[in-house]
């Protein structure tokens, strides 16, 4: 949802998908699962703060029903402001991303991993906030996620924009290896370290 261009971080263990952990972490950072009557509105705002195409609202509605918990936003004053959206992988579904088969309305559903199922991998599907301190809200909100139920789990990412892009790579990710477009793998920098310096990567 990011990008086109797939980059990862690799973790060392494949650990079940917690969602209600996740849940947790998230909303201490303010955001709340998008229910189905609320998709039109992720939807709307979506489009306005990622750039190029986005999934469908169908497939943001079939995503949310399978896992459970893949799409979040942030509201102020009655409006969403910002979002965190990721997808659960299961083993099959790593493969085919990384392949280039899992594309934004093309997906599987055994390609994404339900609560409590193995989930080895994540797809960062979405970072993104309509101010600066908005999407550094959704950083700071990843990097929770990322120190705590996505520790262990390979993270990829596709930022489109050149500032995603800049932002993902001074937080460690890289091309990953034997994947579409020469893509390679580097290990998991200090989440901490990664936090204190979350403050510089949003201008």
């Amino acid at each position: 949802m990011l990008d086109r261009t797939t980059h990862t971080i690799e973790g060392t263990t494949a650990l079940q998908f917690d969602l209600v952990s996740q849940n947790a972490l998230l909303r201490e950072r303010g955001f709340t699962l998008v229910p189905t009557d609320q998709m039109s509105e992720l939807h709307a705002f979506a489009d306005t703060v990622i750039p190029g195409d986005i999934a469908s609202i169908s497939t943001m509605t079939r995503v949310q029903a399978r896992t459970g918990g893949s799409l979040y936003l942030k509201w102020d004053e009655g409006r969403p402001v910002a979002l965190v959206a990721g997808i659960p992988l299961t083993a099959s579904g790593e493969t085919a991303l990384r392949n280039g088969q899992f594309g934004y309305d093309d997906h599987r559903a055994d390609w994404m991993a339900r609560p409590g199922e193995t989930c080895p991998a994540v797809l960062i599907w979405g970072l993104a906030g309509d101010r600066p301190a908005d999407r550094l809200g959704a950083i700071r909100a990843f990097l929770d996620c990322w120190a705590g139920t996505y520790a262990g789990k390979r993270i990829y990412s596709r930022a489109r924009s050149p500032e995603g892009q800049s932002i993902m790579r001074r937080l460690g990710f890289r091309p990953a290896q034997d994947a579409i477009e020469g893509l390679s793998v580097r290990h998991t920098p200090p989440p901490l370290l990664a936090r204190r310096a979350s403050k510089e990567l949003v201008s």
